[in-house]
């Protein structure tokens, strides 16, 4: 995509089992739906290659029983706007793997009260992962970054979730299921409480992440991740981040590296 297909959509419907739709720089107006194939949909680079759902609902969906083989890489997906759930990603009864993402301004639509999950809603499904995904100014009623529901487990590695929304669960909400998190930043999130999470009848582990208000776990911090320029959208970390260097062997935390160097606002 563009030379062979002219979206994104028309190349997965063309797509076979196994294959790859690799997806040029530009931005698509378009929302996405896997339609229980299990490919992999891979972005040039996630800063570059923009899926912009258009207020059109979820930016990208998969409800059709996709497997960890259906893989969507390297992509922002903005303004998404879904009633009741799943401004960003909506994943029900599937297992995806979601990677070098930037999942940001979704909404899921507050209609009734009932909005969940504006980056992403996750129901029904066994194992869902996320690897180097930054979720940053979604908004929902419940779970601005992330809703988990209805006995599914997610996964998430070297994620950022920051900045989201919600009167519940700015971060992460749940409902009887399951996370593990590593060397991930939860961080500045808004609630009318200040609540970064909200777990409700769910296990939650966590390790080597830098937690907001803390959480007990192996390498966990609680402290500023020192974003370079969080104000404009740049969520990679200071040299002297405390982020940096102590994630699991040694890893940084975060979906981003080192951006800046030195900043004076650091004591």
């Amino acid at each position: 995509v563009p030379s062979e297909y002219s979206t994104i959509q028309s190349a997965i419907d063309a797509a076979s089992e196994g294959d790859s739709v690799l997806v040029s720089a530009g931005t698509y107006y378009e929302n996405i739906n896997f339609n229980g194939k299990n490919i992999a949909v891979i972005g040039e680079d996630r800063e570059t290659t923009i899926i912009d759902g258009n207020q059109n609902g979820s930016v990208a969906t998969f409800n059709n029983g996709e497997s960890s083989t259906a893989i969507l890489s390297g992509f922002t997906l903005r303004n998404g706007n879904q009633y009741p759930k799943g401004g960003g990603i909506y994943i029900s009864g599937a297992t995806p793997q979601l990677e070098y993402l930037i999942i940001t301004e979704n909404i899921a639509d507050p209609v009734s009260n009932s909005g969940s999950g504006g980056g992403v809603m996750v129901e029904y499904s066994d194992s869902t992962t996320f690897d180097h995904v930054i979720l940053t100014s979604n908004s929902g009623i419940s779970g601005g970054g992330i809703f988990v529901d209805h006995n599914s487990n997610v996964i998430l590695t070297n994620c950022t979730i920051t900045q989201n929304t919600a009167e519940n669960g700015g971060g992460i909400t749940m409902y009887n299921s399951s996370a593990t998190l590593n060397n991930t930043i939860l961080w500045g999130n808004n609630t009318t409480n200040m609540q970064q999470m909200f777990i409700n009848n769910s296990s939650l582990t966590i390790t080597y992440s830098d937690i907001e208000g803390g959480w007990e776990g192996e390498g966990n911090i609680d402290a500023d991740p020192f974003f370079c320029d969080p104000e404009n959208g740049d969520f990679s970390l200071d040299e002297n981040s405390p982020c940096v260097g102590t994630g699991l062997d040694g890893a940084n935390m975060g979906a981003f590296n080192v951006g800046c160097y030195i900043n004076p606002t650091i004591t």
